[in-house]
């Protein structure tokens, strides 16, 4: 069996060759993470004229504060939805993990999935 980081590697790297190979426009690394999150910032709090780029991340995405952390969500069309979290590629092996050892140790009715589901993105 592989090693955790070993396997960690590996998932990373498959998720960045689909990114690149344009199979997925919703894989983000680091640097594309933090700087959709700060466009997405800047543009909802701009009193200037924004362009279509501006229009284009506001329609896509929206901030989620959670204290000092800042959280790139999908844009809601109300506030009460539950909000789904971007996550960028290096966080997704450790989020999944999480989940599958939350899902595999918890209860398995689909009450206690919903609560388990909320709890994993509340905590990332």
């Amino acid at each position: 069996m592989a090693s955790p980081s070993n396997m960690e590697n590996r998932f990373t790297e498959e998720l960045f060759k689909i990114k690149y190979a344009g199979k997925c426009y919703n894989l983000f690394g680091k640097a594309e993470y933090s700087k959709i999150l700060q466009d997405v910032k800047t543009a909802a709090v701009s009193k200037e004229s924004k362009n279509q780029h501006d229009y284009h991340i506001l329609r896509k995405y929206e901030v989620l504060q959670c204290g000092p952390v800042e959280k790139l969500i999908k844009k809601r069309e109300h506030a009460e939805e539950t909000p789904m979290y971007f996550v960028t590629i290096e966080e997704t092996f450790d989020v999944l993990r999480a989940s599958h050892i939350a899902w595999r140790s918890g209860p398995h009715d689909e009450g206690d999935q919903e609560k388990i589901c909320q709890h994993q993105r509340a905590s990332h």
